[in-house]
């Protein structure tokens, strides 16, 4: 038989929980009737059906633990207080115990209660909406990227191949997690700089039949307009100088993505994050891009896709744009992209002209992404951690708990059956992108299902 009980994970484990099945049962429980709704939907609604015998004393108890149960939930769930209440199963083929949280439940009485109370016997049906899934218990995960693999990963600002460890993602290898639905991640991102971590953006890249990393970086270096620097603070080792011609949009550089590059990137949406070696100029500069045939110059006049104009900030080192698909529209598996251009275009007002040093275009993911931002940022050796089986996100400083950032976007969920990247980038106080900035990243999975 199956066990089944109601608690939550904060206390401990010998108050946490009131067994209604195969357990440790309160005084007066005889044993509970469950049968789990099968569903595609979100959330499920079933009924406990709990046989009740002795004293009016005990019956009383048993109706005042389930009352409160009910409270708490509503309290959790609505307030947003107190503790997440759960549904425990262990399946007999099964030690683990499984766990769906609990969102709201009311309490009945079966008909001819009254009567059977007076003999000391009662039949209440607990009635309860649940998360359509069951988690084991929480597990670590070995990433991976260039500098091999662990349970802790030392990530940096860049993704360049100067040396092995220039890395700022892992990878995860799902075929052997065991979870018949996407697993919640937990993500543990330690500061390990000198200087607080404003904001870190995360995008996620999932997929069944693809070994090798997707090719998210253009460096600076790298267009044909520009003027390549050796620098070794830049990623690659060179930023590159453009003149911006101001009073008119202008094409300010441009990469070719052929064919191979373009099935990798699959179609799916990317923001391009723009990295600049010195921090903007004043000015109202704007940026947006442009994607066209190759073979037909970058001007205006001759783009396929255009994205939306973005406002730059005076002295920020960085600058996400609207977030496009690459390539730009949905593409028939069967046949190979056509190579596109890839165009910078920027604007500023006035007469003259901008000396503008970019360093790197990085194209994050958003198949699975979150914006953490900060108006204190994350303390040196403190700890953001982001629970999708809590759905919360808080931080660790001296073993005590504080808010220190407002996430944007989805928890994070590992598919069954595919390789996951997950891809980070860092900014600090001061609105700038160094390619030094170091995090040290560690991750926690629970198999989920959603048959017991």
């Amino acid at each position: 038989m199956t066990q089944i009980a109601i608690g939550n994970l904060i206390d401990p484990e010998e108050t946490a929980w009131l067994y209604l099945t195969d357990g440790p049962l309160p005084p007066g429980v005889l044993g509970t009737r469950y049968e789990p709704v099968t569903s595609s939907d979100e959330t499920v609604t079933e009924t406990l059906q709990i046989s009740l015998r002795g004293t009016p004393a005990e019956l009383r108890a048993v109706i005042a633990q389930l009352e409160a149960l009910c409270r708490q939930i509503e309290r959790y769930e609505v307030e947003g207080l107190g503790a997440a209440i759960y549904l425990r199963a262990i399946p007999t083929d099964n030690f683990e115990p499984l766990y769906s949280r609990l969102l709201h439940a009311e309490l009945h009485t079966m008909p001819g209660a009254l009567a059977l109370e007076e003999h000391g016997s009662l039949m209440l049906e607990f009635i309860l909406t649940r998360q359509n899934a069951f988690d084991g218990a929480e597990r670590p995960l070995t990433l991976s990227n260039s500098a091999g693999s662990g349970l802790t990963v030392a990530l940096k600002n860049r993704d360049d191949s100067l040396s092995a460890g220039n890395d700022n993602y892992f990878s995860v290898q799902t075929n052997a997690l065991g979870t018949d639905l996407p697993a919640p991640l937990r993500l543990q991102v330690t500061n390990t700089g000198s200087s607080p971590l404003a904001q870190l953006l995360v995008g996620a890249y999932h997929a069944p039949s693809r070994p090798d990393k997707p090719p998210l970086v253009l460096e600076g270096e790298h267009a044909d307009e520009g003027v390549e620097v050796p620098a070794s603070d830049a990623s690659n080792g060179a930023y590159a100088q453009f003149t911006l011609a101001q009073g008119a949009w202008q094409a300010l550089a441009s990469w070719q993505l052929d064919h191979n590059q373009l099935e990798t990137l699959d179609g799916r949406l990317y923001t391009p994050i723009l990295r600049f070696y010195t921090p903007l100029p004043a000015g109202l500069l704007q940026f947006r891009v442009a994607l066209s045939f190759p073979g037909l110059p970058p001007a205006l006049g001759t783009t396929l896709y255009q994205s939306p104009a973005v406002s730059a900030t005076e002295g920020q080192g960085y600058l996400p744009l609207a977030p496009l698909r690459l390539p730009f529209e949905a593409r028939l598996l069967n046949v190979q992209p056509s190579p596109l251009r890839f165009s910078l275009q920027a604007y500023a007002p006035g007469s003259g002209s901008l000396t503008l040093k970019l360093d790197d275009i990085f194209l994050l993911p958003q198949e699975n992404f979150t914006w953490f931002t900060s108006s204190v940022g994350l303390p040196v050796n403190a700890s953001l951690i982001d629970d999708a089986f809590l759905q919360k996100t808080y931080t660790l400083a001296n073993a005590k708990e504080m808010h220190t950032h407002h996430r944007i976007g989805d928890y994070f969920y590992l598919p069954p059956g595919e390789t996951s990247w997950f891809f980070f980038f860092q900014v600090n106080p001061e609105g700038l992108a160094p390619i030094d900035l170091p995090i040290n990243v560690k991750a926690w999975y629970r198999k989920r299902r959603r048959i017991l």
